[in-house]
């Protein structure tokens, strides 16, 4: 049963691979096009741009120790003992899967994040048009004459059409971005599933061999069971935004 838990794991990632290329030349490059554009008449702010960048540099850096120093012991450990280049070059090459769906990881969860922080921009123009209409309905004798009026409440109008177009814009993205990435986080949770259970099946079952202990088979563990909490969370984040 163990031995085939790299070839699951090495049959997932290169579909994975395959969909990510076919998704790139086929449908990622609109896909940026109309966020560009997109981006061109409502950029988004600079607290946001920050913010944007604090989380791609955190998740980089969580991956990033949460992956490269186990598999590297591993490959170590594989080398001392063993001294079998097929092996070696066998679970590197794995590994480099691995890390390859790490990044389609890393960078939905980046567009993810552009897309919560343009319906972050929406609700927060909503809520802000609404205050107003209800101060205008509230007061109504601050407003000195119907001239005054018309010139506050129609802009409030033509402001929550575009806020709707907006906002229609944005569920599309999500549903573009939905179609892009739904095979290839679909592998990937599968993948991260299935290396759990057999690292829980080792664990409880089998004595450990050299090239593996109980700091590498924790290491991996958190990393898979990260991984999974974090796109999942991304994720649901992104689309409650929609229901705001």
């Amino acid at each position: 049963m163990v031995s085939m838990f790299p070839r699951a794991v090495a049959i997932a990632c290169t579909i994975s691979r395959i969909t990510v290329m076919y998704k790139n030349v086929s449908v990622m490059a609109k896909y940026k096009k109309k966020i560009k554009e997109y981006e061109v008449y409502y950029p988004i702010t600079v607290d946001k741009e920050n913010s944007r960048r604090f989380l791609i540099i955190a998740i980089v850096f969580l991956y990033s120790i949460l992956i490269l120093p186990f598999n590297v012991f591993r490959l170590f450990l594989i080398y001392y003992y063993y001294k079998n280049i097929k092996i070696l070059v066998f679970i590197l090459l794995m590994y480099i899967q691995n890390v390859s769906m790490s990044m389609t990881e890393i960078q939905f969860m980046v567009y993810c994040f552009g897309l919560y922080a343009k319906f972050q921009s929406i609700n927060e123009d909503m809520s802000t048009i609404k205050s107003k209409t209800i101060s205008i309905n509230r007061y109504p004798f601050v407003l000195k004459s119907e001239k005054r009026k018309r010139v506050e409440v129609y802009p409030s109008v033509r402001s929550i059409e575009l806020l709707k177009m907006r906002h229609q814009f944005v569920c599309e993205s999500v549903s573009d971005l939905n179609e892009i990435y739904s095979i290839q986080l679909g592998m990937s949770i599968s993948v991260l599933f299935i290396m759990l259970l057999f690292d829980i099946y080792e664990v409880v079952t089998s004595e450990l061999v050299k090239t593996k202990s109980l700091f590498l088979l924790y290491g991996w563990l958190t990393q898979y069971i990260f991984r999974f909490i974090v796109v999942i969370l991304m994720s649901h984040i992104t689309t409650k935004q929609v229901n705001c």
